[in-house]
């Protein structure tokens, strides 16, 4: 039995089926909501489905046109999406693969063809060249109907086609490439269906133009991307920023336990590539770092998060790490993906036993010592044999002692490479907090802005505690150096109150100093630090002298590094050289007579800085002592409380 459909019926259910799926894809990603409108990536891929929805719309109208006027019309509408939707596509596929400023720069020219197409389109009972009949039932197409379609728009396709193709191979991020496959595939169905419709017009027979549905059914390949995989919400340069940046072993399993992404310091410890342990499971992470009785894997396969567990790992010598585990959910609670980190602390773990084991002997010890006390009440012997024990107490104290210095050295290394590690996230800190301020990402309001200024002062203190803890513990290290140059001591001075000057003007301090009063040589010296010798003096000086106080500069050249009695105090020893003296004071707070012995000591403030308003670490004298000890030069001061500071120190002049 013979089934009759008519043929118009086989030519528009492929356009009504097209137009439902386009405008619900449209309708699904609205409601979801899944990306911001102000990226332009988003805004391409919208244009992308609005189009192909606008398309099939225009297709099913034509179908149904019942007189000339309103087919014409359709036709102009559906063509609009024949020529644009050629350099949205483009554009889409620039910004995919972010290329977005050969788009800036070259976007105007590539839609100057469409858009000429269309003028054309328009005028064409100028010229007849696009149709040389428009009717119902008669389209008899001129030489410029192909132009969009093969020369432009089907190029610009083909050009996205290979952008994405290279992208696709290059990434090492497994959901970057599944994400570039399916986008792939989304750009080669059109091209695909150009060849099916072909056949299906030209050998068998069947007059259907599928073109607007596989345009459609390429919008289901990116609106799986985009359900699935999150297409255009994730940040990777951020992210990449933030890998990078970590110094402990980071993992980025899945929801099945295979790898999806690690950090360089990861590769760089294990002295693997990423391409080795990417897309690898859990399995196989393990083999390559084993751990004792398994335990990693153990917490990680039971989908529990973990906070600092201690792991033994075996790579190759045992090594000690704080194990965390966190876990990324949807918005139903399942486990999305699984951070996994492991932070480094051998050294530190090493010398926690190290000192149990000191205390573990000293506590015997002491046993022994009181049990010793009461027996010599007793004996004379006893006596002799507490001697003997004491002898033996005194050489497991030294060596107590000698462990402990090691320790002391473990400390100093510690504070250093926690200043270190402080030191990154304090600065991306600081430059959030600037951005903030700076309106980078959006407008704040007043109390926001005092709220963000607040926070960014107190990073900017932390900062600058932070750097003061390097300096020390370079000094502690052995590992501050200086870099010996020629310097003019009266610029670094004008440099030094420039940076100063609001602060200067906020108190209307006087500064009495005079450049062109000097003629002083130049001195041999490491710039940048007698500049950080200056900001810590005369910082000072500014900061405990009251408002409308006084803050004088001198230089002179002199024959002898210090007076007599300083030279005596602090063992200087002048050589048969010239120096440059430096007179700095102020009639500030002053300095109370009994504490100005511990001036240039670690942390130290005076009792009456410590009730002021100010802020100080306590570790800039001790780092401009140190840096003028180096310059085998010599500083001393003078001050008497409530009356004044003056500081004073020399250096080398060139001969």
């Amino acid at each position: 039995m013979n089934i009759f459909i008519p043929e118009k019926v086989i030519e528009i259910c492929p356009i009504i089926a097209a137009f439902i799926i386009s405008f619900t894809l449209l309708i699904v990603i609205l409601i979801k909501q899944s990306f911001k409108f102000k990226r332009p990536l988003n805004v391409a891929f919208i244009g992308i489905i609005s189009l192909s929805t606008i398309w099939t719309f225009s297709y099913f109208m034509r179908y149904i046109s019942e007189n000339n006027r309103e087919f014409i019309t359709w036709i102009y509408v559906e063509y609009i999406c024949h020529v644009f939707i050629g350099i949205v596509w483009i554009g889409f596929s620039l910004l995919f693969v972010k290329k977005g400023k050969f788009l800036k720069r070259f976007g105007v020219f590539l839609a100057v063809p469409p858009v000429i197409s269309y003028i054309l389109l328009l005028t064409n009972s100028y010229h007849y060249l696009f149709f040389n009949e428009l009717a119902i039932n008669n389209i008899d197409k001129g030489f410029l109907w192909y132009f969009p379609h093969m020369s432009v728009s089907y190029a610009y396709i083909a050009w996205g086609i290979i952008l994405l193709l290279v992208n696709s191979i290059r990434s090492v991020n497994t959901i970057d490439r599944r994400k570039s496959i399916i986008v792939l595939l989304g750009a080669l169905v059109p091209l695909i269906g150009n060849i099916f419709d072909t056949l299906l017009n030209n050998y068998i027979g069947i007059h259907i133009d599928l073109t607007p549905a596989f345009f459609t059914f390429s919008n289901l390949f990116f609106g799986a991307a985009l359900l699935r995989y999150k297409l255009f919400s994730l940040k990777p340069i951020l992210f990449n920023e933030l890998m990078k940046s970590i110094q402990s072993m980071v993992f980025i399993f899945n929801f099945e336990n295979v790898l999806m992404d690690t950090n360089d310091y990861t590769l760089k410890f294990m002295d693997k590539s990423k391409k080795e342990l990417v897309d690898s499971d859990i399995n196989q992470i393990c083999k390559k770092l084993p751990s004792k009785n398994n335990s990693i894997k153990k917490y990680i396969i039971e989908n529990k998060e973990v906070n600092n567990k201690l792991v033994e790992v075996i790579y190759p010598d045992i090594k000690y790490f704080n194990l965390s585990i966190s876990h990324i959910k949807d918005k139903k609670g399942n486990i999305v993906s699984k951070v996994v980190i492991l932070n480094d602390i051998t050294e530190i773990q090493k010398s926690h036993d190290e000192i149990l084991s000191v205390n573990k002997k000293l506590n015997k010890k002491s046993k022994e010592l009181t049990r010793s006390n009461k027996e010599l009440e007793n004996s004379q012997t006893a006596l002799v044999n507490i001697m003997e024990d004491l002898k033996d107490t005194t050489t497991q104290l030294e060596k107590v002692n000698k462990k402990l210095s090691e320790v002391d050295n473990m400390r100093k290394e510690f504070v250093s490479h926690t200043a270190h590690e402080l030191r990154t996230p304090l600065n991306a800190t600081r430059w959030t907090l600037e951005m903030l301020l700076n309106e980078d990402v959006g407008r704040v309001n007043r109390s926001q802005r005092e709220f963000i200024d607040q926070l960014y002062k107190s990073n900017i203190r932390l900062l600058g505690l932070v750097e003061d803890l390097l300096e020390v513990s370079k000094i502690d290290q052995k590992r501050f150096k200086i870099i010996i140059s020629q310097c003019q001591i009266e610029n670094l001075i004008d440099q030094v109150l420039g940076e100063m000057s609001i602060k200067v003007r906020e108190k209307n301090i006087n500064i009495g100093w005079d450049k062109n009063k000097y003629s002083v040589p130049k001195i041999k010296a490491d710039c940048d630090r007698i500049i950080q010798v200056l900001i810590n003096i005369i910082g000072n000086a500014v900061k405990y002298t009251e408002a409308k106080g006084e803050i004088n500069i001198e230089l002179k050249v002199t024959n002898n590094i210090a007076p007599s009695s300083i030279a005596r105090k602090y063992k200087y020893k002048s050589k048969n050289i010239k120096y440059i003296l430096c007179k700095i004071s102020d009639n500030g707070i002053g300095i109370p007579s009994k504490e100005q012995n511990k001036m240039f000591d670690r942390f130290f403030r005076a009792s009456n800085a410590l009730s002021s308003e100010e802020n100080g670490t306590g570790l800039g004298m001790t780092i401009t002592k140190k840096i003028i000890d180096l310059h085998k030069g010599a500083i001393w001061f003078e001050s008497e409380k409530n009356k004044g500071t003056t500081f004073y120190f020399t250096l080398p002049a060139l001969k």
